[in-house]
């Protein structure tokens, strides 16, 4: 036997704590998959929204009132895609430490395959990647309402 075998230490779970364990991982992780695919969703969403109301807004005459809530409009949809952005991210951060609690639970083995790749860039990659969403979405609004303010002159 190597060392690194010899080094493995087993869960001290009896079978069925084991497998709860098991089914709650694979439910963690799903939950974080499904959260993230929301965030781009909403993300896609609110830019195909913003397009259709710049399109409107091209559109329609400039003394209409439907012109005129197109920017109350996609300010209102920015707030909201962003909270939503929001709230998804803290679902996915929650999950991360029940999934983090449950791989202390588990063998030492599965405990060294998760450090793989460090808790610091994980957190790196996942928060860029959220900045951009957010940044996308203020830009994409500012984009819109310096287009519609444009047209109304």
């Amino acid at each position: 036997m190597d060392e690194e075998s010899e080094n493995i230490r087993p869960t001290e779970l009896d079978d069925l704590s084991h497998r709860e364990l098991l089914m709650m991982y694979s439910e963690c992780a799903t939950s974080i998959r499904y959260a993230k695919s929301k965030q781009w969703h909403t993300l896609a969403g609110a830019l195909a929204f913003y397009i259709i109301l710049g399109i409107l807004a091209n559109n329609l005459s400039k003394e209409d009132f439907l012109y005129k809530v197109c920017l109350g409009l996609s300010t209102f949809v920015t707030v909201c895609a962003i909270y939503g952005l929001i709230i998804y991210q803290t679902w996915q951060n929650n999950e991360r430490r029940k999934l983090h609690y449950i791989a202390e639970c588990l063998s030492s083995h599965l405990r060294k395959i998760r450090a793989i790749t460090s808790s610091a860039e994980t957190k790196f990659h996942r928060y860029t990647l959220f900045f951009f969403m957010l940044i996308a979405l203020l830009i994409a609004n500012w984009l819109l309402i310096l287009e519609v303010y444009r047209q109304s002159f």
